[in-house]
């Protein structure tokens, strides 16, 4: 077994350990266990659905739900950002297929 695998199996042991010495007043264990809290909230998935990008055309659809989505408190501000990157790289993915699309049409043309 492999360092990592013994953790691993001994996971929920040494977490109810940690619970009850920061239950009991341990200052680190209290320390690590907020902590564990607060970016567990904060990294925990949060359903939302954009509009269907299928062309660069779609893309201000979707940036305005995700603007929305964040004045309304549905979506942290973090969290749309990330989302925003995602929708970037796919916007620009598409833009680079439409124009290898073009360039093998004009290709094409010419070697007829």
């Amino acid at each position: 077994m492999t360092a990592d695998d013994l953790l691993e199996a001994a996971a929920v042991p040494l977490m109810r350990k940690t619970i009850e010495l920061a239950l009991s007043g341990d200052r680190v264990s209290l320390r690590y266990c907020l902590d564990r809290l607060a970016r567990s909230k904060a990294t925990r998935p949060v359903p939302f659905t954009l509009p269907e990008v299928n062309a660069p055309e779609d893309h201000p659809k979707a940036t305005r739900a995700l603007l929305e989505a964040v004045a309304s408190g549905a979506l942290h501000s973090e969290d749309a950002a990330a989302r925003a990157k995602l929708l970037d790289a796919h916007v620009q993915a598409m833009t680079l297929q439409s124009f290898v699309d073009r360039l093998e049409y004009l290709e094409a043309r010419q070697g007829q």
